[in-house]
């Protein structure tokens, strides 16, 4: 009876360890520690990998599936490392990445010259550049990522283009959520990129685009970031489309010296400055936002050089903003018609009265309040006193009886009144039968309005950190394979190589060229890589401040913007002055 039992009880186990699918799938090639991978195969990781040998996964071949079974890699923070490096020694392509945790490397997950792959479920977290970098990589897709805490979140860049990243949350990273760059300030050669339905929220910026022609950014949510939503410089023809952007220490969306760009349906509420802020930008449109709650809803902004002029915005919901609707200088010929405006204020124009279209001569169609008529635009305020809120439309033809000329060079000569649908409007409660004109908004340049201009000479995106030669010795070990692959691999053991770096402080000068006219290189007097002596004479003073404030816009030497980047948001600019003030 004992024997049967037992009997009863191995068979059992043997039916449970058919049900139970095996820990690997056939064919597949099982990684417990640091790995070169040089064949094609699917590889699972099946233990945690820590100790901070660089690269702890290095995949050199094309048709690799790597799987990390959410298993973590943890590195030490060591200045250009990488958790995985996927890299060969010609491009690389259809190689995926999925279900693993990278954590403290310089780079979490690098693709280098890798084509058609897919990066998915990582978590890349804690990483001193970016968690999640494309260089010279296209036709990529990044979806259900998440990275947190990096400097970047997510890093297109270096002739990276026609990537996706979809359903990828970046949050709480010191620079940007995702960071948009190409090679050089004269080569915008990172274009295409499509990067629909994300989230990025909390990061010092959620979105940069620098340098970089041509990308699209839809439907994602961008909320609650220290600085600017989105912020495209010198990023022509960049879409944005329904895009919700929240709660920003700055504006929502920014353009500086960006054309042929496209912000439609976005939402754009609770921003610090204004919903949508264009700087020295020409031939923009703006169409069918909603902006609502911020200090202001539309800002188009020139300089005494460079004006914002021939910008469409047709469709917009603008309402109850605290300064103004619309504000407007240094810009002109831009085509305003068929936005309902409702703020205490809903036009101001600052220096110089520049003229703009506000409307078009009415025809049928279907206007912005629901009449029948388009015609200009919809004049309210938030109390009922608003110019469409308070003239007669006696033929009931959704246009008020009177133009609206609210500056001695702008005029609206069809404002909309509100309709219920049927093209009529309100009864006048305050009638101004004779009226032509209303008292001017115009206003001289505000001192409590500041325009930011963004000065870049040349493209401090990122500086690629040394890679690893693929010849050199690296860290790897012997790979247990579970089952004969289908595919022959060959994973090479060389020699075990550990490098370890101490930071100590420069006094010996020379790893930076000197600034300007100095012939005294700068030092780097703590150890941090960044060059605070920047006159070289051995100490921190406020002359090191002054020689940067004088020489700023001919730092172009990728070294020097290293070494000069104070506040790590990899450009040189005021804030790095600030920063090198409070070193003092």
């Amino acid at each position: 009876m004992k024997h049967s039992h037992f009997l009863t009880a191995l068979l059992i186990m043997l039916v449970l360890v058919t049900l139970v699918p095996s820990a690997l799938a056939a064919g597949s090639i099982s990684v417990n520690g640091p790995t070169v991978i040089s064949s094609p195969g699917t590889y699972v990781l099946t233990k945690d990998i820590s100790g901070g040998g660089s690269p702890a996964i290095w995949i050199q071949s094309s048709d690799v599936i790597f799987d990390g079974n959410g298993h973590t890699i943890d590195g030490t923070g060591a200045s250009g490392s990488f958790g995985i490096l996927v890299n060969g020694r010609d491009s690389v392509s259809r190689v995926t990445v999925k279900n693993v945790k990278l954590t403290d490397w310089h780079y979490g997950l690098y693709f280098k010259g890798v084509s058609n792959g897919q990066i998915s479920g990582v978590t890349a977290s804690h990483n001193n550049n970016a968690g999640i970098c494309l260089a010279y990589s296209s036709n990529n897709q990044v979806t259900g990522c998440t990275a947190t805490g990096n400097e970047h979140g997510i890093l297109l860049s270096f002739a990276s283009s026609y990537n996706t990243l979809t359903g990828n949350t970046a949050s709480s990273n010191s620079d940007s959520g995702v960071y948009v760059a190409s090679t050089s300030s004269t080569v915008y050669d990172t274009t295409g990129n499509q990067i629909n339905g994300n989230t990025m929220n909390g990061n010092y910026q959620g979105v940069y685009i620098v340098f970089s022609n041509g990308n699209s950014f839809s439907d994602n949510s961008i909320n609650n970031n220290s600085d600017y939503g989105i912020f495209a410089d010198y990023a022509s023809g960049t879409s944005m489309i329904r895009n919700t952007i929240s709660a920003s220490g700055q504006s929502g969306v920014v353009l500086y010296e960006a054309r042929g760009c496209t912000i439609s349906g976005n939402t754009a509420t609770g921003n610090t400055d204004y919903g949508i802020w264009l700087s020295c930008s020409s031939g923009n449109t703006m169409s069918g936002n909603t902006l609502s709650n911020n200090k202001g809803g539309i800002a188009l902004l020139g300089d005494e050089t460079l004006t914002s002029d021939r910008n469409t915005v047709n469709g917009n919901r603008i309402t109850d903003n605290r300064e103004a609707g619309l504000f407007l200088c240094r810009s002109s010929g831009n085509t305003i018609t068929n936005n309902y405006l409702s703020n205490s204020r809903d036009v101001m124009i600052g220096g110089a009265d520049l003229a703009s279209v506000w409307s078009v001569q009415t025809q049928a169609g279907t206007s912005i309040t629901g009449g029948s008529t388009v015609g200009g635009n919809f004049w309210g305020t938030p109390d009922g006193t608003g110019f469409s809120q308070t003239h007669a439309d006696a033929n009931k033809d959704g246009i008020c009886d009177q133009p609206y000329q609210f500056s001695s060079a702008n005029v609206d000569k069809y404002p909309l009144v509100a309709s219920t649908g049927s093209g009529s409007g309100p009864t006048p409660t305050i009638p101004l039968p004779n009226a032509t004109s209303v008292p001017v908004t115009t206003v001289t340049p505000d001192p409590q309005v500041t325009i930011p201009v963004v000065e870049v000479t040349s493209l401090p995106v990122v500086v690629l950190p040394p890679e690893p030669d693929p010849s050199a010795p690296v860290t790897v070990q012997t790979p247990e394979i579970t089952t004969t692959p289908s595919i022959p691999v060959t994973i090479p053991v060389p020699t075990v190589t550990v490098t370890t770096s101490t930071q100590t402080p420069d006094t010996q000068p020379g790893a930076v060229k000197p600034i300007g006219t100095l012939t005294t290189p700068p030092r780097d007097l703590d150890g941090d890589h960044r060059y605070e002596d920047v006159d070289g004479n051995g100490r921190l003073d406020f002359n090191d401040v002054v020689i940067l404030y004088t020489n700023l816009d001919s730092i172009t030497d990728p070294a020097q913007i290293v070494a000069f980047d104070f506040n790590a948001n990899a450009r040189i600019d005021f804030g790095d002055l600030v920063k090198l003030n409070s070193m003092l």
